[in-house]
């Protein structure tokens, strides 16, 4: 299993980002009052870097936001609750906010697999994973393909469904006719790029960083 540096190699090289700049976005959460990643021994006595401290780390880069900001950006993303108010559930697990959804995709995407094989709980599904910074909501798509996912038949999805995760003021607003919060109007402004990017994982992305943190896989280094 992998230390939280050995991800954050792995996270920088794998998505063009500073070392540096990963490991003081690190940082920055294991010092935050919520802990949200652990600190512990250094070296070969740290703890192993779990699903739901990869997401944490992975939802502050997708931000671009700097390493002081950190903390305030994985609370307020990670915890935006679903479109619909109830729980959902990804690989028979239910969750409540989106860093948990997204904790319970990167451990699903864990199981054991081989490269070039089939895997039926893998292959025959699609997911991918968004956040929309500018309009403060995320969503995690997940589809089933239809038959045995044979690469000659014609891709159908028999079924598919995106959970959406939203600011918890959503409610609010759209209570009052969709008049805009103070608060939420405020963490629109925050976190606006101006050309409506939005970063995405998609689902070789997912299952290879599930992968690298089940052990299965051994992280990518940074190129010297």
């Amino acid at each position: 299993m992998p230390r939280i540096s050995q991800i954050t190699d792995d996270f920088a090289e794998r998505f063009n980002f500073e070392p540096s700049r990963v490991a003081q976005i690190a940082k920055a959460l294991r010092m935050d009052a919520d802990g949200l990643i652990r600190s512990g021994p250094r070296g070969v006595n740290a703890p192993d870097a779990t699903p739901l401290e990869a997401a944490r780390l992975l939802i502050a880069m997708m931000l671009r936001v700097k390493h002081h900001e950190a903390a305030e950006g994985v609370k307020l993303f990670g915890r935006f609750r679903p479109l619909d108010g109830t729980p959902v559930s990804i690989g028979g697990k239910a969750a409540q906010t989106f860093e948990d959804a997204f904790a319970i995709l990167l451990g699903y995407c864990g199981q054991p697999t081989t490269p070039g094989e089939f895997n039926p709980l893998l292959d025959r599904f699609e997911f991918s994973l968004w956040i929309h910074r500018d309009t403060c909501f995320a969503d995690i798509f997940i589809g089933q393909w239809e038959g045995d996912a044979d690469e000659d038949a014609e891709a159908v999805f028999a079924r598919q469904e995106t959970f959406r995760f939203v600011h918890p003021e959503f409610g609010a607003v759209a209570a009052n006719d969709y008049e805009m919060t103070p608060e939420l109007r405020a963490s629109w402004r925050r976190y606006r790029t101006g050309f409506h990017e939005t970063p995405m994982l998609t689902k070789n992305d997912l299952i290879e960083i599930g992968q690298v943190l089940a052990g299965h896989m051994p992280p990518l280094l940074v190129a010297e």
